[in-house]
């Protein structure tokens, strides 16, 4: 009988060891062993109720009932401790995601002040350029026309970079649409020309549009971003190519792909840059 028993209690504290908790000795006697089984399975139910608030705490219930066994009791002490950490560490990320939520909101308020103030002098530049392109004193040569005409044609691409800027609801979404068309590449082009040959002329620097093959008139694209890209890159070469210099806008077509680079002679961009300048907000 004793060695049954003691079998059992053997068999009880190796799978405590291995850290089961559903474990029970049956108690058979109420003599020594018999005492020694009930200290096993109390041991057994505490690594299981420790478990139980372990589990609770993970899922984030702060609030989970558990008393210490005793003062000695290291497991029970680490137990509380983790629980008050892991809320004093909740409760300052739900506090910290609190005030992003309301300085996003204080950005969205922003925007949707600022979009008003932004249009409103827009709209009277654009008015004015409409106005100087009527030349109705005739007044002004042929140079001065092409200038208003970039004026007006550059304030409306601006308009429309607010607009789509300022589409709060897109934005928010994480969207950002693409309006397909039939747009005229020759045309985008000559409005890249115009807007940017006065820039390079000032600049001392050599602007050039090439078509390296022969290209399509239409094709089908977003304009306002494809003109929004070119005009970003053809600003950055001009503002980072020393004076003598180049920049090129070469074009190309071919097996259905169109192919369009801005090329220059400025300083470029160091090799353990050139993956860091894709990242949000950077610039080498």
């Amino acid at each position: 009988s004793i060695t049954g028993q003691s079998k059992r209690i053997e068999f009880v504290a190796h799978n405590l060891k291995l850290g089961k908790t559903d474990v029970k000795v049956e108690i058979t006697s109420d003599d020594e062993i018999g005492k020694l089984a009930r200290t096993f399975n109390e041991m057994a139910r505490d690594a299981a109720d420790m478990a139980f608030v372990a589990e609770g705490i993970g899922k984030g219930n702060y609030e989970i009932e558990f008393k210490k066994r005793s003062e000695e009791d290291i497991f029970g002490k680490a137990l509380l401790t983790m629980r008050d950490n892991l809320k004093a560490k909740t409760d300052e990320l739900n506090n910290n995601i609190t005030q992003l939520k309301k300085a996003f909101q204080y950005k969205t308020d922003f925007l949707a002040n600022m979009s008003h103030e932004l249009r409103t002098p827009l709209n009277s530049m654009l008015i004015l350029a409409s106005l100087l392109q009527e030349n109705k004193e005739d007044n002004l040569n042929d140079e001065q026309l092409e200038f208003v005409d970039i004026i007006h044609k550059s304030g409306w691409d601006l308009l429309d970079l607010i607009n789509g800027i300022l589409d709060l609801s897109k934005i928010e979404a994480g969207k950002l649409c693409i309006e397909l068309m039939e747009v005229d590449l020759f045309k985008v082009l000559d409005d890249c020309y115009k807007l940017f040959s006065p820039v390079a002329f000032e600049n001392k620097l050599e602007f050039s549009v090439v078509q390296v093959t022969p290209i399509p008139q239409m094709i089908t694209s977003d304009k306002m971003r494809l003109s929004q890209i070119l005009k970003n890159l053809i600003s950055n070469s001009l503002k980072f190519t020393p004076s003598g210099g180049s920049v090129s806008l070469l074009i190309s077509y071919q097996n259905g792909t169109l192919e369009i680079a801005v090329v220059d002679s400025g300083i470029g961009i160091e090799k353990d840059k050139q993956d860091a300048i894709f990242s949000d907000f950077n610039q080498a």
